[in-house]
């Protein structure tokens, strides 16, 4: 599973640019090892770490 997965990751930066692989984690408190573990691979490999946070802050107010 792990050698799909990473093989996805590098035909998707190879064809569309290391910018829209996106890693979501819905509480990063929940698990900082994972989080920080999870943040550094997508860093590594230009992409984008999202969370629940930033997905909140950006819907309208209601």
């Amino acid at each position: 599973a792990n050698e799909i997965i990473a093989a996805a990751n590098v035909y998707t930066i190879k064809k569309h640019g290391p910018d829209r692989v996106v890693g979501f984690s819905p509480i990063p408190a929940m698990s900082m090892v994972s989080y920080a573990a999870g943040s550094r691979y997508l860093s590594l490999i230009g992409g984008v770490c999202m969370s629940f946070y930033d997905w909140y802050c950006d819907l309208p107010p209601a």
